[in-house]
């Protein structure tokens, strides 16, 4: 079964809002998650600290996470990537699945570009169609 995907926010309230209805978490104030890249492990983030837990809370925050941990797979931030084209700065972002162009901003003005509103398959495709929208948006300013 594949793990459900959550960003560091969504599993720091999870385990938090478990955590919180136990007595002995009374007093805590909330979690850290991180992410790991540990190979031995099938799992990819942990509770780096309890804010305010003693020490019988941080036992039940850890058997909590370890829990969570075989349910939730950390979601890492989207992948970017930065080109420059006619002066334009073109930032891309990677999700799971696709490539889509962010915005497109003039590299010495605030002069910003509409960016094409699609996904794309790979970086390259992206930045080909950032760059015709570049091309296309100034011919028709000089009309």
């Amino acid at each position: 079964m594949a793990k459900e995907r959550r960003t560091a926010e969504e599993l720091e309230k999870l385990v938090f809002a478990e955590a919180s209805q136990h007595r002995e978490c009374e007093g805590a104030t909330g979690v850290t998650v991180r992410p790991i890249a540990d190979p031995r492990v099938d799992f990819n983030w942990e509770v780096s600290f309890a804010h305010n837990a003693t020490g019988m809370c941080q036992d039940i925050i850890a058997s909590i996470a370890t829990r969570l941990q075989a349910r939730y797979e950390l979601q890492e931030p989207p992948a970017t990537a930065s080109t420059i084209y006619r002066d334009y700065f073109i930032d891309i972002e990677h999700d799971d699945q696709h490539w889509r162009v962010r915005r497109i901003k003039h590299s010495r003005t605030d002069q910003s570009l509409l960016p094409p509103a699609f996904n794309y398959p790979d970086q390259r495709t992206a930045e080909q169609y950032a760059k015709a929208a570049i091309d296309h948006q100034l011919s028709s300013n000089r009309r």
